[in-house]
């Protein structure tokens, strides 16, 4: 957003937020702000994404895959954590299949089941992106201290914490 458009914005905002005066300015306004940074920082990091031929949905799948144990877990329960539909996750691995960063699996629990497995290949992905994303997630922080870093982790655990999941 041009810093044109951000004052025209800020102007209309000011006008409007008048006609609610029960409603806190400042909360609405740090709400606002805290969209806009997300939004920028998500573009960002899309964008580097797409350098590595990869989306940030199934980059974070990869990293759930990641971490567990075998690196296997089902499509409903992948499906879950990344809060997304089990047609959606059905996508997310079947392109994710084809680039042969998982593989589907029988469930030896379950016949009818069948799981999802990270491969070599895919945890190959994740060491090529991972310094990249790493270097990415620390500049967005880059200008603050550690100690504003820190007041910055708690504010957003706590707004997380109160009703936001």
């Amino acid at each position: 957003m041009s810093e044109l458009n951000s004052v025209k914005f800020a102007s209309i905002f000011n006008e409007l937020i008048k006609e609610f005066p029960n409603v806190p300015q400042h909360a609405v306004e740090a709400a606002l702000e805290f969209k806009m940074v997300a939004s920028k920082m998500q573009l960002e990091r899309e964008e580097m994404f797409q350098n590595f031929g990869i989306t940030p949905g199934r980059f974070h799948l990869l990293m759930i895959l990641k971490g567990e144990d075998g690196f296997i877990l089902s499509p409903s329960e992948l499906a879950k954590r990344t809060n997304v539909t089990r047609a959606t996750m059905t996508q997310f691995v079947d392109a994710l299949e084809r680039e042969e960063y998982v593989k589907r699996t029988d469930d030896p629990k379950d016949r009818r089941g069948m799981l999802v497995q990270l491969t070599d290949k895919g945890v190959a992905k994740l060491k090529e992106i991972l310094p990249h994303y790493f270097k990415k997630m620390s500049e967005f922080t880059s200008e603050l201290n550690a100690e504003e870093r820190e007041t910055l982790l708690k504010l957003m655990k706590k707004i997380q914490a109160n009703g936001l999941n």
